[in-house]
């Protein structure tokens, strides 16, 4: 597992341990798994999917922004989230 952070401009919108997760990056979707290699990415509009600590699937839809992962944690930075 590894810790993810959604973060738009107003608030933090989930901060929490999870398994996966899948995001629609410019150049297409991709899927961060734990200890997966360092990573920046512009992302698209669409829809962001994570898979908890429960293995439950909770998607938002994103309306873009910027995605980091680096040491086993992942940070989304959108401009919108719902």
């Amino acid at each position: 597992m590894f810790k993810l952070s959604i973060i738009t401009p107003t608030k933090v919108v989930f901060e929490e341990d999870v398994i996966s997760l899948t995001a629609p990056g410019d150049m297409g979707f991709f899927e961060v798994l734990s200890h997966h290699a360092p990573l920046m990415a512009t992302l698209k509009e669409g829809e962001f999917i994570v898979i908890d600590h429960e293995k439950k699937r909770l998607s938002w839809h994103i309306k873009g922004g910027f995605f980091e992962f680096n040491q086993n944690k992942a940070t989304l930075l959108a401009d919108d989230v719902s």
